[in-house]
């Protein structure tokens, strides 16, 4: 008459056993894939603190009544459901590679030597491939138009501007204080062609096309995820500029270079995501160009004496960028 009670109780005892068990040794699988990084997340601590004190209450060295085996389940059943919705880690590493298009508004000013000035305006668009990865080398290439009409007293100017510039140097980071800064050089070629319409005369039309080497810096403070702002310099030094009118056709004259040619820009970035990918740029500038002065004669002896010209831009970019 007391075997049955017996064996009906080595048989609870057993189950109770391989219950507890199988709780605790789902606790640590699912405590296992909780990272310290999601454990400080709002979403899992509740999961991080159930498994703890799952673990703490240890079943196995106590006397584990049929209520227990009841919490025991209904936890586990709780930390499998947790566990398929544990908050994933978002990635904010900073993108190496940039890729930006959009348009330009522009004011100009031009003196030429020793006759009256012009002003007008000018609307363009630009784009631009950047390699910007954290203290490693630096490439860029950027193109960009503009066009527009100047004004004089008697006289008016078309002038359409055309600049290519290649850019390799070096990226460094300040990871702590979000700061980049990149020193370049490089090359440029850069198209004006001017067309002048006196009053009472045939139009005359100036193309140069001009060489130079850029040399200049960027410099970025990334305040925080969605905002940065910018410095940049470039000296653009010509080495070869030449220059054809329509009047001499087929002629192709080497002016004088100059070296007082300079941008500034003063770029405002906004990222629209957290993870850096989309941004708009504003980008303010100021430029100062020369075209040198020619002094040269024909193969008749006709001297030539075209004087040279100075520019002032200022405006502004509006960009879209991409970076991956």
């Amino acid at each position: 008459m007391n075997e049955e009670p017996i064996a009906v109780s080595r048989w609870r005892k057993t189950k109770i056993a391989v219950g507890s068990l199988f709780a605790v040794g789902m606790s640590l699988g699912v405590y296992s894939l909780i990272t310290p990084s999601q454990k400080d997340d709002p979403k899992n601590a509740k999961t991080a603190s159930i498994v703890e004190r799952t673990l703490k209450e240890n079943p196995l060295n106590s006397q584990t009544s049929r209520a227990k085996q009841v919490f025991l389940a209904s936890t586990t059943d709780r930390l499998v459901a947790d566990a398929g919705t544990l908050t994933p880690t978002v990635s904010t590493e900073r993108p190496s590679s940039r890729f930006e298009f959009g348009g330009s508004y522009s004011r100009v000013y031009m003196k030429p030597d020793g006759n009256p000035s012009f002003q007008g305006t000018l609307g363009g668009a630009q784009g631009m491939y950047e390699y910007r990865p954290s203290n490693d080398i630096y490439a860029g290439l950027k193109l960009a138009f503009r066009e527009g009409t100047m004004h004089g007293s008697a006289e008016k100017r078309t002038l359409f501007d055309i600049d290519l510039q290649e850019r390799l140097g070096y990226t460094f980071y300040d990871e702590p204080g979000g700061f980049l800064f990149s020193v370049f050089s490089g090359a440029g070629y850069r198209h004006l062609a001017q067309k002048l319409s006196p009053t009472g005369s045939s139009p005359v039309t100036f193309r140069y096309n001009e060489l130079y080497v850029p040399v200049g810096f960027l410099s970025t403070a990334l305040i925080n995820h969605y905002f940065a702002f910018g410095v940049n310099f470039t000296w653009m030094p010509q080495v070869y500029p030449t220059v054809t009118t329509s009047s001499l056709r087929g002629a192709r004259w080497i002016i004088s270079d100059t070296l007082k040619n300079f941008l500034v820009e003063v770029p405002m970035i906004f990222k629209l995501t957290k993870t850096r990918r989309f941004s708009i740029e504003i980008n303010p500038f100021f430029e100062h160009w020369q075209d040198g002065h020619l002094t040269d004669k024909t193969t008749s002896w006709v001297s030539l004496d075209l004087p040279g010209n100075e520019y002032y831009f200022w405006g502004a970019e509006v960009n879209f960028g991409f970076a991956f």
